[in-house]
């Protein structure tokens, strides 16, 4: 994957900065006093509107608690990102691309044999480190 192809934390804080902002609005929308005069209206006439506007209204704080964690989260790694980026877009032009159709079945280590078995033979010379794919 091209790392243009890739969303950066730039763009994550981004999203979660606006997301935030707007849930933040839809709060204060709701705690003015003209809202709550119709909340109290509705409980009043026990309306079948109350629970799932309550429900409503704790998912709005939930994920507003959680755009804030994220937002400020990113803000702390988006400055490392952005400097990595250009590191990481020159290693992309200048690398190779892995050939798919070239299957590794393992990966091979060079050990030095520390001894010689009971028999006077050497150990392997090569261990075994990962099986890769098949």
């Amino acid at each position: 994957m091209m790392s243009s192809d890739r969303p950066w934390p730039s763009l994550e804080l981004d999203f979660w900065s606006a997301r935030s902002r707007e849930l933040h609005t839809i709060l204060e929308q709701l705690s003015r006093p003209q809202m709550k005069n119709v909340f109290k209206i509705l409980h009043l006439c026990k309306s079948t509107y109350c629970d799932p506007l309550n429900r409503a209204i704790l998912e709005v704080e939930d994920n507003s608690v959680e755009a804030d964690s994220n937002a400020m989260f990113l803000e702390t790694v988006a400055p490392l990102a952005r400097s990595l980026r250009p590191l990481v877009e020159e290693l992309e032009d200048t690398s190779r691309p892995f050939d798919d159709e070239i299957e590794v079945d393992m990966i091979f280590v060079p050990v030095r044999p520390r001894s010689l078995d009971a028999g006077g033979h050497r150990e392997q010379p090569l261990k075994r480190v990962a099986a890769v794919a098949g």
